[in-house]
């Protein structure tokens, strides 16, 4: 089993992401598990991730699409958004925000 992130932190931009899973993620009482991430075509990824809270378990997955800064930051124009902070009481972290 992979060592857990720090407290209330998870990395969305690892390019790294596929790799050294399952991988485990603390966010308050509960844990996040990203348990696989396989490629189905054209740089896309289907990612499963459970969640194990105190109020319930789920698991989710879904599409996606790992990019480096400069393609990241032009889809973020080609959609019109831009990065701005987050309102929690977590250490800020960037977001797609719309203009």
């Amino acid at each position: 089993m992979s060592q857990p992130k720090r407290e209330g932190h998870q990395d969305r931009t690892g390019v790294d992401r596929g790799e050294n899973l399952p991988r485990d993620a603390r966010s308050g009482s509960g844990l996040i598990r990203v348990v696989s991430s396989e490629p189905v075509g054209d740089g896309v990824r289907s990612v499963h991730v459970a969640y194990e809270f105190p109020e319930g378990r789920w698991t989710q997955t879904f599409l996606s699409r790992p990019l480096t800064p400069a393609p990241f930051e032009q889809a973020l124009r080609e959609a019109d958004l831009t990065l701005g902070r987050g309102r929690s009481p977590r250490p800020p972290r960037d977001r797609p925000r719309r203009r």
